[in-house]
């Protein structure tokens, strides 16, 4: 028999009041062993996690309720349970790698962070042998990767819960295969096999990828989405997904380098030792850090680069309006040097204040942070300011750079997608310039987005004109936007060169037996043919020249660049692109005989020469 939310906890102590989707959200966790909790951002999953749990506590009152959060949500959980749900301070106890205040005996909540997880879990089977246990676990997509310590940890302790309750944005990251890890973490049985689950919802081709030891192996590689609908009704039965609709409204800001730019940045994306392909993804990095202009006092290139103007001109738009917004960017040096050229250019933008919400700001700091933003003022974030803070009073998301997670996405524009926002409308403005990392992940956020929108309907939280990208084409975007040396054009290039090198022989008359050719070409004097048979006659050598080479009187340097001049002539040219197109298209072995040394200076200059 289905469980319904008493009304008495409908209305929670503060004058809160749970929304109809909120109670939604408490009867689904309240009548389930397992459950995920997938409410967008700012539709109130602490506060309904922890409802469902003041339930439980009321009705059995041997539960006890454990928390495992990440710290930054340590004091809104806390404050939560006190002055929302009336839990008493000695009734809560916290468990941090800076703070360990727990009583076993009378403790009915325990908050424990991630962290503090990995050394203090013994506390866990000590209160399951005294009590029904529950546990939340806070921020759940943190355990998309099962190889993980975080995820190794759980598998170990979850024995000793009664229920276990997943709250997440989206339980969707970049794939279905971090959907398929936190599902299979609560219920091994729901989606059955790994290969069964991607053979169902997935189109994929085989790939190899190098190992360690430069081996290879096949794996999987993603080309699109199948019966996402049977996915979603299937989903219903583990998994609440609602929404709060938002007035959003994205735009993005494009440009392409200046043509200064555009050579350094053609010359950093070829690597520096050549085919870096297995190892090219920390390179990516400093692919992003180069057209963000974090290098500007070492890299020459404009003090104010295109990207900076970009957003120099996007902000001024915004501050006009008294806006303020919020500024994502994705490394700590491009986060200096955004701030940096923003005051620089401060009267033009027009703002008042510039905040910073990093890794290294306290959670003090968060707090003065959330209560100063006033009109026309700049918080600029990196991914530690995407989680665990409510900036809406902004009503501005500027993605400077763009996150390669989805979640990471839905998270940034979460922070002024609150509840008690004050604003009609929200903004995101996306800025990229064109032919470099940006764009490639632009087109790439847009694939994901595609994803979780099929998924979990979050058209919200997502751009209503999403188009869909053939991922079949995202390994050639990446080729052509990221690594310029493995661009399609110039890879193909390559392989041909190599190809014509191998194919394309030199030999001495005696030496013909030697070799399985297609064709030969006669180099000699005509008075010394060839006896073979399949020649490409399409060769001839000046007889004058031969004569006197024989005689004595020419001397081989000055034989060789007459023959090669003969070459650059259009009857030389198209005797070229005959043995190009021998080799390559047809596949043949093209023997150049020579006996007196033309054939390496003719072979040298084909290879350096030829259009391919």
């Amino acid at each position: 028999m289905t469980m319904q939310l008493d009304p008495k906890y409908h209305d929670l102590l503060g004058g809160i009041k749970l929304s109809t989707e909120q109670i939604e959200g408490v009867e689904f966790l309240i009548n389930r062993i397992v459950a995920i909790l997938a409410f967008q951002t700012g539709l109130g999953k602490t506060l309904v996690s922890l409802t469902a749990m003041r339930v439980l506590q009321d009705k059995y009152g041997k539960a006890r309720g454990i928390i495992v959060c990440p710290i930054k949500a340590v004091k809104i959980f806390k404050k939560e349970l006190i002055t929302r749900l009336g839990y008493a301070e000695h009734e809560i106890g916290l468990v941090t790698n800076q703070e360990m205040e727990y009583d076993i005996n009378h403790n009915k909540i325990f908050i424990i962070t991630n962290t503090a997880l990995q050394k203090y879990y013994s506390i866990i089977p000590d209160l399951a042998a005294r009590n029904k246990l529950v546990l939340i676990v806070d921020e759940a997509h943190q355990l998309q990767d099962n190889q993980s310590k975080f995820y190794t940890l759980l598998e170990e302790v979850k024995v000793f819960f009664t229920a276990i309750w997943f709250t997440t944005a989206t339980p969707v990251l970049n794939d279905l295969d971090s959907l398929y890890n936190i599902v299979s973490f609560l219920d091994k049985k729901f989606f059955g096999t790994k290969t069964r689950f991607l053979d169902t919802y997935t189109k994929y081709v085989l790939k190899d990828i190098y190992i360690k030891g430069g081996k290879k192996r096949k794996v999987r590689d993603t080309t699109g989405y199948k019966n996402m609908g049977e996915l979603k009704t299937k989903l219903e039965s583990i998994c609440i997904m609602r929404q709060r609709k938002y007035n959003l409204k994205f735009t993005n800001v494009s440009e392409s380098l200046t043509p200064d730019e555009a050579a350094i940045y053609e010359r950093v994306s070829e690597g520096i030792i050549g085919d870096e392909e297995r190892t090219f993804g920390q390179r990516m990095h400093d692919l992003q850090r180069l057209v963000d202009n974090a290098y500007a006092d070492d890299m020459v290139c404009e003090l104010d680069s295109t990207k900076e103007k970009l957003l120099i001109k996007t902000l001024k738009a915004l501050i006009s309006k008294d806006f303020s917004a919020v500024v994502y960017v994705d490394y700590l040096d491009t986060i200096d040097r955004v701030e940096k050229v923003l005051y620089e250019n401060q009267d033009e933008i027009g703002f008042n204040k510039i905040y910073q919400i990093k890794g290294s700001v306290d959670l003090k700091v968060r707090e003065m942070v959330e209560d100063a933003i006033d009109k026309r003022d700049i918080i600029l974030v990196t991914k530690a300011g995407t989680e665990s803070i409510n900036l809406q009073k902004a009503n501005c998301v500027v993605m400077y750079d763009i996150p390669f997670s989805v979640k990471d996405c839905i998270q940034l524009i979460g922070r002024v997608t609150r509840m008690d926002t004050e604003h009609d409308v929200q903004y995101v403005v996306i800025i990229w310039t064109k032919g470099t990392i940006d764009e490639y992940k632009y087109l790439l956020f847009l694939d994901y987005a595609n994803l979780v929108k099929q998924l979990l309907g979050a058209d919200a939280n997502l751009p209503s004109n999403l188009q869909e990208i053939d991922r079949k084409n995202i390994q050639t975007l990446k080729d052509k936007l990221l690594w310029h040396y493995k661009d399609v054009d110039k890879k193909e290039i390559n392989k041909k060169k190599k190809i014509l090198k191998v194919n394309l022989v030199t030999c001495r008359s005696e030496e013909m037996n030697d070799h399985l050719a297609t064709f030969y070409i006669n180099l000699n004097p005509i008075n010394q043919p060839i006896a073979k048979t399949k020649r490409m006659s399409i060769i001839t050598p000046k007889e004058g020249d031969y004569d006197a080479f024989i005689n004595g009187g020419l001397p081989f340097s000055v034989l060789r660049n007459r023959y090669i001049d003969n070459l650059k002539t259009p009857e030389g040219k198209i005797a070229m692109g005959t043995i190009v197109d021998a080799i390559i298209n047809k596949g043949s072995i093209v023997v150049l005989v020579d006996d007196y040394g033309i054939g390496e200076a003719f072979r040298y200059y084909v290879l350096e020469n030829v259009k391919l």
